[in-house]
């Protein structure tokens, strides 16, 4: 049967965890620039900002990536936030997924353990 890849995108945030490569806590990038990156939190509640309105992007070396885009700041708190920051700047993630739980297992290079949006949609 033909990947569905759409279909399990729509049915949402659950969906969109099972599929290959996506794991709670982590993040998803492609081989080609993304018109948009899409949130997904732990409860489920997704949004999707638009890279021509990111203005910055500013790494803390205790764990904290801060996006700023227009109208919205977006913190990512975790472990081995540089290679998902070398990938937003040149516009390849297009999936950041917060973990499902608390507990960091170390068992990959990049954990998210938190994403907060602020500002109005």
């Amino acid at each position: 049967m033909a990947d569905r890849s759409l279909d399990r995108y729509l049915a949402g945030p659950e969906a969109a965890r099972q599929r290959p490569g996506v794991t709670p806590g982590g993040f998803e990038q492609g081989e080609a620039p993304c018109l948009m990156l899409d949130l997904v939190q732990r409860g489920g509640d997704r949004v999707a900002l638009a890279y021509s309105y990111l203005t910055s992007i500013e790494l803390a070396a205790e764990g904290r990536l801060t996006l700023n885009f227009a109208g919205r700041v977006v913190a990512i708190e975790g472990r081995g936030l540089v290679a998902l920051h070398n990938a937003l700047i040149v516009h390849l993630v297009w999936r950041i997924v917060e973990s499902d739980t608390d507990f960091d297992d170390e068992k990959r290079t990049t954990w998210i353990k938190a994403i907060t949006i602020e500002g109005a949609a």
